[in-house]
């Protein structure tokens, strides 16, 4: 995802930031969804920058590794806070699949 939104995403120029989160599914299982969510945002009118922060930890999470995920997603979710603290909104993949599947 992030090569593609590098080589194909044009900035509107909009002051209304919005930050999606890349996770493991948007990048190698769904980029389709991806790049809808990336659509759907411009056309809302924001500048989508692309959070590739690290796993979702829904994979270790689905496996049992519950302490695991714990301790890896709060890496994850520290590195969100950059974004955050800036002011831009972030979004997760789940308002794509609202959004993209009827």
């Amino acid at each position: 995802m992030e090569t593609w939104h590098k080589n194909n995403y044009k900035p509107n120029g909009s002051k209304n930031k919005v930050a999606l989160f890349a996770d493991t599914y948007i990048n190698y299982h769904e980029p389709q969804v991806g790049k809808a969510a990336i659509k759907l945002l411009t056309d809302c009118g924001y500048d989508v920058l692309l959070a590739s922060v690290g796993c979702c930890q829904r994979p270790r999470i689905s496996n049992g590794f519950l302490k695991e995920a714990k301790s890896d997603g709060t890496q994850v979710a520290e590195k969100l806070m950059p974004f955050i603290t800036q002011g831009v909104k972030c979004r997760l993949r789940t308002i794509v699949y609202f959004s993209t599947y009827r």
